[in-house]
């Protein structure tokens, strides 16, 4: 079942990046949206038949996705393979991608393995950046956007990302309140600071001070503001704990729109993906997607850079940082990857 959903998720996620790519600088040939479509029908039957084409692409020929031509891409990027997804939070107070990445999660798919892992990287890690000198991590996205990142991070840790997703950190507020709300668990502490949050959130909008206040702590519902509030909560305890907050919230994310139908998820995506950036081709997606498709029961697991004992707090030119050992850190990060 979590497979099934997980493949349904990322087949609409392609289908609307191949909305953007027709307002855009790219637009899918006959061929490419042949094949998208041949792969959904291949999922499930019923999935391509939410297919809606943009004004001004070709309608695929009748009857050339029911059978698989010899030279289709599907037989080239099918397989085990796994594959690391960087996914980048930007935030900033609009909806621009610029800025500086406060949130960086290496996300590892593994077909053989059964496993999905997850490795956040602190925003305050002192690096090497590539031809900029020795700065915070989250500095190399607003130097040279995702492709400086991902280098940054293969020369100081050793791994690279295979593709990644850029989003604005305020479509996560969107996002929760499209899908009716998550449930987290929320400490007496964490309250306050969530509220304390949410009351600065309300004067810079114009709202009441007490409006959409969490009234209570334990195991609620958030609602998109509140589970932005709670992300966002750092000065109460650490930045590290700030990472731990930031998982929590995407895994209650995900286990929120897995309770979610078909019509229900493509309608949260056909609204949100548009303000998503990636470099992921039509092949690497539909890769991608098959290999979702060979997990039977999926692992999640999570490890945060530093890791326990890994790096020490300093600070360099007037700024806190933390400085890794880079050599330990690798090793830990080999160690989680490995099948």
């Amino acid at each position: 079942m979590i497979t099934r959903v997980f493949s349904v998720v990322l087949a609409i996620l392609m289908l609307c990046l191949c909305c953007i790519a027709a307002g855009g600088e790219v637009m899918l040939d006959e061929w490419e949206l042949t094949e998208l479509i041949m792969f959904l029908r291949q999922q499930g039957g019923d999935a391509a038949d939410f297919v809606v084409l943009p004004d001004g692409y070709p309608a695929p020929g009748a009857g050339t996705f029911l059978v698989e031509p010899e030279d289709s891409q599907l037989a080239e990027v099918s397989g085990s393979m796994s594959f690391k997804l960087l996914i980048i939070g930007v935030d900033t107070d609009n909806q621009s991608l610029s800025g500086r990445s406060d949130t960086m999660i290496l996300a590892q798919l593994d077909p053989a393995g059964g496993s999905v892992k997850l490795v956040s990287f602190m925003r305050d890690l002192y690096v090497s950046i590539p031809d900029r000198g020795s700065n915070r991590l989250n500095a190399a996205y607003a130097f040279g956007g995702p492709d400086l990142l991902i280098l940054t991070l293969e020369e100081n840790f050793g791994v690279r990302a295979d593709g990644y997703l850029s989003v604005n950190f305020n479509l996560m507020e969107e996002l929760v309140n499209a899908i009716g709300g998550i449930q987290v668990t929320v400490s007496d502490k964490e309250l306050q600071s969530l509220n304390a949050i949410m009351a600065y959130y309300n004067q810079q909008q114009g709202r009441p001070k007490s409006d959409e206040k969490l009234t209570e702590s334990g195991y609620v519902t958030l609602t998109g503001r509140q589970a932005l509030a709670f992300a966002r909560i750092r000065k109460m305890d650490s930045d590290y704990q700030r990472v731990i907050r930031q998982q929590e919230i995407l895994k209650a994310i995900l286990q929120r729109m897995l309770t979610l139908d078909f019509v229900g998820l493509s309608t949260v995506l056909t609204r949100l993906i548009p303000q998503v950036k990636t470099n992921l081709t039509i092949a690497e997606a539909i890769a991608l997607l098959q290999n979702l498709l060979a997990l039977n029961d999926t692992h999640l697991s999570t490890l945060r850079v530093p890791v326990s004992g890994g790096a020490q707090s300093r600070t360099i030119r007037g700024m806190y940082l933390i400085v890794a050992d880079l050599m330990e850190n690798q090793q830990a990060i080999d160690a989680f990857l490995a099948p």
